[in-house]
């Protein structure tokens, strides 16, 4: 009798495991899309939510009697957030079996205050960085991006490692440097310097948490891209720049602007592509790429050199996840017009420090917002987990071309 007894117990606590999982996440879900926030990674809400939820759905499910007092869970000035979980869980009053009361409904209510004073807390700017970056002016631009959008810093500005000792530092918290960690930067005040890459890889993700430097949780805005592209897989669209204005108008507080800048995919042909299928040297691979930019006019040699002097200088800084590689140099380097030109190797050309790159992207423009376009289209490529899968398929320069006018250019 006992051993049944258990049976059932272990079997109706497992069932409310499985309930309190699917309602507490529903219910977070509920309460962001109410307060436009979001609670990712806040595994204090999570959990507590979890256990409170399994212990009234347990107490709910015996019929054992509301024990609890209403003037222990007066919520006060909390009446906007107490109404959004009320509604939350009316919407979700299937999960628990029963209808909440108001006192019940306020204990719910303490998790998201917890949840919300700690999202202040974890949004403050804790400190004024500072960019030291040698990678050209567009790897400077995206990252400063990256650090000030999606961080909590304040992004001074950017600088070269020659210039800073003539930078009045007294304001800055903090240097981030893109530079080679090997080379020694000095400085009169004694200010942290963080060494990470410019497109910011996983373990600089972990270096800059390593110094108390994390991410915002603000939810970040859908863009208006995202939506026209479900849209057009889905139905014929006859004028898409038209589309663009009128969703951006009519959803202007939901959804981030388009960008309408240019970016150099947009002018590739076969004769900018360049498919090796034999072993090559790394500067073989950047001076086959570059070559066809010097020979077709777009750049001067002086601009490859000045690539190839980075390198020497601070190593293979250009390359980004997903085994690509984005090598371009300052426009006054030798930029004469616009021009790109991608080298292809499938089994991928080892560069220094060991590093792989399988797709290696030459760009160069007289544009800085061009060229700052084109990298956040490199940023794109490198988050495709089936880039490398879709690549594989095509077998001609023809092929390539159209893959990328077609995935990259919309």
């Amino acid at each position: 009798m006992e051993v049944k007894r258990n049976f059932y117990y272990n079997q109706l606590f497992e069932e409310n495991s499985i309930k309190s999982n699917l309602f507490v996440a529903s219910l977070i879900a509920y309460v962001e899309n109410n307060l436009n926030v979001s609670f990712e990674e806040d595994n204090i809400l999570l959990e507590g939510l979890y256990e409170h939820t399994k212990a009234t759905m347990y107490r709910l499910n015996h019929h054992f009697a509301n024990s609890i007092n209403s003037v222990d869970v007066d919520i006060g000035k909390h009446n906007e957030i107490f109404l959004i979980v009320k509604s939350g869980l009316e919407t979700l009053a299937d999960f628990m079996g029963a209808e909440l009361n108001d006192e019940e409904i306020a204990l719910f209510t303490f998790h998201f205050l917890g949840a919300l004073q700690r999202l202040e807390e974890q949004n403050k700017i804790i400190k004024r960085a500072l960019l030291i970056c040698n990678s050209g002016y567009s790897t400077s631009v995206l990252l400063k991006n990256i650090l000030q959008n999606n961080y909590n810093l304040e992004v001074l500005g950017s600088v070269s490692i020659y210039k800073l000792k003539d930078i009045d530092l007294r304001n800055v918290d903090i240097l981030v440097s893109t530079v080679n960690s090997s080379l020694d930067i000095t400085i009169d005040k004694k200010i942290p310097v963080i060494y990470i890459s410019p497109f910011l890889n996983f373990k600089d993700v972990q270096i800059l948490r390593d110094y108390g430097i994390t991410k915002r949780r603000n939810k970040p805005d859908v863009d208006v891209k995202q939506l026209i592209n479900i849209i057009k897989n889905n139905c014929v669209v006859i004028n898409e720049e038209k589309l663009n204005e009128d969703l951006s108008d009519l959803f202007k507080n939901t959804f981030s602007k388009i960008s309408r800048t240019r970016n150099l995919f947009e002018q590739i042909n076969v004769e900018d592509i360049f498919l090796i299928d034999q072993d090559i040297r790394w500067d073989q691979m950047i001076y086959i790429a570059g070559k066809h930019l010097m020979d077709t006019n777009k750049i001067t040699e002086s601009y490859i050199n000045e690539i190839f002097t980075l390198i020497a200088d601070y190593g293979p800084h250009f390359i980004i996840k997903n085994n690509i590689g984005i090598p371009h140099a300052r426009i006054e380097s030798g930029a004469i017009s616009n021009g790109i030109s991608i080298v292809f190797s499938p089994k991928g050309i080892i560069f220094p420090d060991g590093q792989i790159v399988k797709l290696l992207i030459f760009i160069a423009s007289k544009n800085k917002a061009e060229l700052i376009s084109t990298v956040l289209k490199c940023e794109e490529l490198s988050n495709n987990k089936d880039l490398y899968k879709n690549l594989k398929q095509l077998t001609s320069k023809k092929d390539l071309a159209d893959y990328f006018l077609k995935e990259i250019s919309k």
